[in-house]
């Protein structure tokens, strides 16, 4: 979990009309009161502008797609990108947005996107990770202390899923500094 400093919080909050104190503001109480299980799923999974989630199965996430897209809509918000590895959920999106679904399903399903800056393929339903920036500065780089921490630094990775490889390389700097 990231904080910020308290001294520092009024700086990174949305502007909101009302109690400025209010840590809930009066739209998410509102908002929450129609459809809570959307409004809980956006407040877990929501980062800056992009939204992961899921769903056990066709039904559960067409009917999450339907109400995230009302609620999108009610807020004056067009919800324009919905991928899934599914190309039974990604046909019926495109048929409710009136779009052609054997084109559309297919390029959909071979073409990369991005998640929280990561590369996902949905059809071999793969997160994809370019180190090539890291292979490059390794190449250029001497081996001193502060350079293996400076390795491990470049290597993005907001859903922690490269976690057991950069760990390695801050517990060697560690190690380096005993």
């Amino acid at each position: 979990m990231v904080e910020v400093e308290r001294r520092y919080r009024d700086v990174l909050r949305f502007l909101w009309f009302g109690n400025q104190q209010s840590e809930n503001p009066n739209i998410v109480k509102t908002v929450h009161q129609k459809r809570p299980q959307v409004v809980a799923t956006f407040l877990h999974f929501i980062y800056v502008d992009d939204l992961t989630t899921g769903a056990s199965n066709v039904e559960l996430g067409y009917e999450f797609y339907l109400k995230a897209k009302l609620q999108l809509a009610e807020a004056g918000f067009n919800h324009r990108k919905f991928v899934s590895n599914s190309t039974d959920l990604t046909g019926r999106i495109l048929v409710n947005e009136g779009l052609s679904t054997e084109a559309h399903t297919s390029n959909t399903l071979a073409l990369e996107h991005k998640v929280l800056g990561v590369t996902w393929k949905p059809l071999d339903d793969q997160l994809w990770f370019d180190i090539t920036e890291v292979n490059e500065y390794l190449k250029t780089i001497q081996l001193p202390k502060r350079n293996v921490v400076g390795v491990a630094a470049k290597i993005y990775d907001p859903l922690g899923i490269l976690s057991p490889l950069t760990v390695v390389f801050k517990v060697f700097f560690q190690r380096l500094c005993k």
